[in-house]
């Protein structure tokens, strides 16, 4: 370990080590010692780390060097406080799978924002630690600004399992999705100039909006809605209907080549085409009843199985009309390929694995 790396490695376990700001309840089943002895072990292994590069000439250990120094709103540091979002920093950088949304609709962003987590460390570390200063304005890669939306994050029942340096993010990413909307985390809805909520969750143009912003590269996507009213306009044209992209035919391909190239790969899934739209075994949350963003982890053919990343973190199966199994605790789930590929409604992907089909 290098000198300056020490350096940051000492101040972060100094602020780890400070006293617990009230009000944000622990994880659950994590009292104080243990929160902290997870939140230092974490800091202790991202050390080796600390040179990974992040947008414009920072690195891993600048970005937490910043969080850990960075002069902050009076209400951000008494709800959650320093010692809280640095700790819960360190842990989302050391286990990215930890990462969910708890009770709101905000599954796009929290699927991001572990995937963000995983492969670009460094990068998420410097959008958060900014997101934490006086200004709350973090510079994207696509040269925009993303912006912290609140100054004091009080905790409601509602936030569940979700850490506060991940709805600092994830209600951040929501506001820069609908640069025209407003997005309030109490009511988890967008609203719009005359106060009207048009709800939650984020559509397909919002959900690339934010993709690109994050990288800075362009992405492209396959829908059922977009296929439809191709469909209609290559008919009326008497053009090739084979020459189009489509989604049920293409889904595989596009997700085989993605995940062979290491690349993201995030897809809507819509239950109610497997359950109706009343399905007898319903959840009561209504949230769950909406279509749902899971990033693809990975399919495996010996099982004829599909792992995805489910931002909920579920602890049981959830999806009305489908069989799916929980098989981890940060909510790796798994899908007969058949059923996953039959409900998959949207596909959110790098250009070059469209290409590829069609």
């Amino acid at each position: 370990m290098t000198a300056a790396d020490s350096d940051v490695l000492t101040r972060l376990l100094a602020v780890l080590a400070e006293p617990l700001a009230p009000g944000t309840p622990l994880p659950p089943g994590e009292d104080e010692a243990a929160w902290r002895a997870r939140a230092e072990a974490a800091a202790r292994s991202l050390a080796a780390q600390f040179d990974a590069p992040a947008g414009f000439d920072h690195t891993l250990g600048s970005a937490l060097r910043y969080a850990a120094d960075t002069p902050m709103p009076t209400g951000l540091a008494e709800s959650p406080g320093r010692t809280r979002l640095v700790g819960e920093l360190v842990r989302n950088l050391d286990t990215p799978d930890r990462i969910n949304q708890g009770h709101k609709g905000t599954c796009s962003v929290a699927c991001v924002e572990a995937w963000l987590s995983e492969v670009q460390p460094a990068e998420y570390a410097r959008l958060v630690a900014e997101l934490m200063d006086l200004d709350g304005e973090g510079r994207l890669l696509n040269g925009e600004v993303i912006s912290r939306d609140e100054d004091r994050l009080a905790w409601g029942e509602a936030e569940a399992r979700r850490s506060p340096a991940s709805r600092l993010f994830q209600v951040a990413a929501m506001e820069y999705a609908y640069p025209d909307l407003d997005y309030c985390n109490l009511a988890d809805g967008q609203f719009s100039d005359d106060g009207s909520d048009t709800g939650t969750g984020l559509g397909l143009d919002a959900f690339d909006r934010l993709l690109e912003g994050l990288t800075g590269t362009r992405w492209d996507r396959l829908s059922r809605s977009d296929q439809a009213t191709s469909r209609a306009m290559a008919e009326r044209f008497g053009l090739d209907l084979a020459t189009l992209p489509d989604l049920e035919r293409d889904a595989p391909a596009i997700i085989r080549s993605s995940l062979a190239a290491g690349d993201g790969v995030f897809v809507t899934l819509d239950a109610r085409l497997m359950a109706g739209e009343d399905p007898p075994d319903a959840p009561t949350d209504p949230l769950l009843l909406f279509p749902h963003k899971v990033r693809v982890l990975r399919i495996d053919d010996p099982t004829e199985r599909v792992w995805y990343d489910d931002p909920l973190d579920p602890e049981k199966p959830w999806m009305p009309g489908v069989e799916t199994v929980v098989e981890t605790a940060g909510g790796h789930c798994s899908m007969s390929a058949a059923d996953f590929f039959a409900l998959v409604v949207e596909l959110s992907c790098r250009p070059e694995h469209t290409r590829q089909t069609g």
